[in-house]
C-alpha cells in the first residue's frame, strides 16, 4: 500500500503538477490575447492586412493596408484574395488606406 501510495505521488508530481502549471500559462495567454484584441477594436487602432508575395514568385512587390474595424479587414482580405487570384492589381477598399511598406 505504501509503494502504490508512493507511485501516485511520484506522477502527480513530475506529470500532474507540471501540465496544471501549463494549463494555467496557456489560459493567461489566451486572456492576454483576447484583452489585446478587445482592446483594439473598441479603441479604434488599425489592423494590418498584407499581401506578401511567394518566395518563388519573382515579384518582391509587398502591399499593405491599414482597416479599422473586424469586420472591414475580413472583407478586404477577401476582395484582395479575389484581385489577386484574378491576376488584377488590388485597391484599397473603401475605409482602409495604403500603407507605404519598408523595403527589406
Amino acid at each position: 500500500m505504501a509503494v502504490l501510495a508512493l507511485v501516485a505521488i511520484t506522477v502527480a508530481a513530475v506529470i500532474v503538477i507540471p501540465l496544471l502549471l501549463f494549463g494555467i500559462e496557456l489560459i493567461l495567454l489566451g486572456l492576454v490575447i483576447a484583452i489585446g484584441i478587445t482592446g483594439r477594436t473598441l479603441l479604434g487602432r488599425p489592423w494590418i492586412v498584407k499581401a506578401v508575395p511567394l518566395a518563388s514568385q519573382a515579384q518582391d512587390r509587398e502591399l499593405s493596408w491599414s482597416v479599422v474595424g473586424w469586420r472591414r479587414s475580413n472583407r478586404l482580405i477577401d476582395e484582395v484574395l479575389a484581385s489577386l487570384s484574378a491576376g488584377l492589381d488590388p485597391s484599397p477598399a473603401e475605409g482602409s488606406e495604403l500603407t507605404p511598406v519598408p523595403v527589406h
